[in-house]
């Protein structure tokens, strides 16, 4: 805390900066709609979600939730801003910190996720493969075979390749390498997401510590004189006066 006593933020800068934490979320729930609808929608029969757990239905909805969370977190310091309160405060700062510890754990482990990654890919091409739907992944990303038009060439399945990718000569280019750059960039796009939604929040809750470190309790400055009075006073919540008013 002796670091804090440098810095002196005004409200103006509690205000700004959570209204930049609510831009921040509403863009990437944005996002999150953006992977669920547009992306996962045109791969619907890869059933990818048993397989890339980040690209899953219940994961959607849990990076949803969170980033709902993470936009009450910001009005909830845009209302900080104007009218603070020790709960508040306190919800605030409780908040911020689960918020944190879920932002980091998901970033660390999708770097921590790359060869796994990379076996559930295989595995997906390989039920696509075996389930006999592989013509609409070359149709889709224009490639031909796991690895090439080999795969039809040297197999004992009597299997066609599509004739929209498929050009029946060896320098054609396997389905592999393609869903798997493709996957990957989801992949990043949500790390991205979370890296981003992370420094934001933590430099919102840094803001918003150095500007109330130095706050006082404020108690109700009117006493009232009869004791029923006395007890919906006790009822209040405690408040916190700015420090820029001291």
């Amino acid at each position: 805390m002796m670091l804090l006593r440098w810095f002196r933020i005004s409200r103006n800068l509690v205000l700004e900066s959570n209204a930049i934490l609510l831009v921040t979320g509403i863009i990437f729930l944005a996002d999150v709609y953006l992977h669920i609808f547009v992306k996962l929608s045109t791969l619907e029969f890869f059933e990818m979600g048993n397989y890339i757990v980040s690209l899953s239905a219940w994961m959607s909805w849990v990076r949803g939730l969170t980033l709902m969370v993470y936009i009450f977190e910001a009005i909830l310091g845009i209302r900080m801003a104007k009218s603070p309160s020790l709960f508040a405060f306190a919800g605030y700062m409780l908040i911020g910190f689960i918020l944190l510890i879920y932002l980091a754990s998901i970033v660390i482990s999708s770097i921590a996720y790359l060869d796994d990654f990379n076996i559930s890919v295989d595995m997906l091409l390989q039920k696509l493969w075996l389930g006999n739907r592989f013509d609409k992944v070359e149709s889709l990303f224009e490639c031909c075979g796991k690895t090439g038009v080999i795969d039809y060439v040297e197999t004992i399945e009597n299997r066609t390749w599509s004739r929209e990718s498929c050009c029946g000569m060896e320098t054609c280019h396997g389905c592999h390498d393609i869903i798997h750059k493709f996957l990957w960039a989801i992949e990043k796009e949500i790390a991205r997401d979370n890296i981003i939604v992370f420094i934001v929040l933590c430099i919102a809750m840094l803001i918003m510590l150095c500007h109330y470190k130095d706050a006082e309790f404020v108690d109700d400055p009117y006493e009232s004189e009869s004791s029923d009075n006395d007890d919906d006073d006790d009822n209040e919540p405690s408040t916190l006066k700015d420090p820029g008013q001291q």
